[in-house]
């Protein structure tokens, strides 16, 4: 069996993560004996440590210049941004016109949008869409695709620029 840390629950599945919370599922046999009020109070400290060190939910990284933004979702966002550096840095980034913004010599700036508490796929989906939507970055910014779920490396074939030059 599977067991979740942080909501102390067992699933029979072979998922990697918690369809609940998204934390990664260990290997753990079912303890005969819980008390729900130790499980409880344990979750919520562990949910109280978790969300002052990771800040979940959805950025934006905005060319300094131009003010054309990319939107997008993390169950870590300062993680997600140094990712995005990095590629960025060794020419390995996914999104061909943020590459070819940064070899240009631009630079980008990260804005949080919204925080979510706890992690929450559906959510951060949902949310993801809207805001792609409101920043109107897939028709005059970098998003190739609205989010919630899409690949990241799959272009959009109606749209393969994301609206972009």
């Amino acid at each position: 069996m599977k067991y979740c840390k942080i909501c102390n629950e067992y699933f029979h599945r072979d998922d990697f993560f918690c369809p609940e919370c998204g934390t990664i599922l260990i290997e753990k046999e079912p303890e005969h004996s819980i008390n729900l009020e130790e499980t409880i109070s344990e979750r919520v400290q562990i949910n109280q440590i978790r969300n002052t060190d990771v800040k979940i939910g959805i950025y934006k990284l905005v060319n300094d210049r131009t003010n054309e933004v990319f939107v997008s979702k993390s169950n870590d966002i300062d993680k997600a941004f140094k990712r995005h550096m990095a590629n960025l840095r060794n020419g390995r980034h996914h999104n061909v016109h943020l590459q070819e913004d940064f070899d240009n010599g631009d630079t980008f700036s990260l804005e949080i949008l919204e925080l979510f508490s706890y992690y929450d796929q559906k959510e951060l989906n949902r949310a993801t869409i809207e805001w792609v939507t409101k920043e109107d970055s897939y028709n005059h910014g970098y998003n190739r695709y609205w989010g919630g779920g899409w690949n990241p490396y799959e272009q959009d074939k109606h749209h393969s620029t994301g609206g972009r030059r």
